[in-house]
């Protein structure tokens, strides 16, 4: 009897650790559409931790809903925060996949902690029923917890939309087909944060032939022909053609190498 009123009395624990382990199964799964995921993801980052942590600060259930509500939300935004800091410094760093581990982790520790402390305690009192009347007070706090969570909600996703993006430029050398004698074009495009200044130095069979300095914009692009007759001496073996790209910023580190062998 004491058993049975016991689960009972943790049967939210209970419920709170199965879909904390469902939501990162299903964040886990890639397959699944991102409407699918996207729910239980939001549960498991804004809910189910901070309810699990709440449940061990406060085992006697001496908070009605509204509070429960709040402190799971605060909960749990507190532990995304501090999480994040963690989070990155390990190889894994700021994944979906580790964030859905950590978190249902946390729940799961946190949920086992609450259901032994209130064993200790001897909890006999059952959770407070549902209801929708509150006090000011009550409305106060939950409608600050909203507006936090929300606020969270949209940093997060402004600063997914916004996060920087690592620059890199462009560099190809390709057979030019069509013009009637053997060429390459070689051309580079800037995608870089800022204007970058280059070196391109062409070489035909070991021997530096041309080179060529340029600055361009972000997302300009320049392109030069070769023309592989003016290169390869009347009645010699056809030359392969190296083109090697620097740029001003570290002028004696090749930034790109490309090799076109006839």
């Amino acid at each position: 009897m004491v058993t049975q009123q016991r689960s009972r009395e943790n049967l939210d624990l209970v419920l709170a650790a199965g879909l904390a382990a469902a939501a990162c199964l299903l964040v886990l799964s890639g397959s699944r559409p991102l409407g699918v995921r996207l729910v239980p993801g939001l549960a498991l980052s804004t809910l189910l931790p901070g309810y699990a942590i709440t449940a061990l600060v406060f085992p006697l259930h001496k908070l009605g809903r509204c509070e429960t509500a709040a402190y799971s939300l605060g909960f749990s935004l507190t532990l995304g925060a501090l999480s994040g800091f963690v989070l990155d410094r390990l190889p894994s760093g700021l994944r979906p996949e580790s964030w859905a581990l950590w978190l249902c982790s946390v729940t799961l520790v946190s949920a086992w902690l609450a259901a032994r402390r209130r064993s200790t305690v001897g909890c006999t009192h059952a959770p407070p029923r549902p209801s929708l009347r509150m006090d000011r007070r009550q409305a106060v706090l939950l409608a600050l917890a909203g507006l936090v969570g929300m606020a969270a909600i949209g940093t997060a996703f402004w600063g997914a939309l916004h996060q920087p993006q690592p620059g890199f430029t462009q560099f190809w050398m390709l057979p030019a087909e069509e013009l009637q004698q053997p060429s390459l074009r070689i051309g580079l495009r800037n995608y870089e944060q800022a204007p970058q200044t280059y070196r391109i130095e062409v070489a035909a069979s070991g021997v530096r032939v041309q080179v060529i300095h340029l600055g361009l914009d972000p997302r300009e692009h320049f392109e030069a022909l070769l023309d592989l007759e003016e290169l390869s001496p009347a009645g010699a073996e056809p030359v392969n053609v190296t083109a090697v790209l620097y740029r001003a910023n570290d002028p004696d580190q090749p930034y790109r190498h490309l090799v076109w062998w006839p």
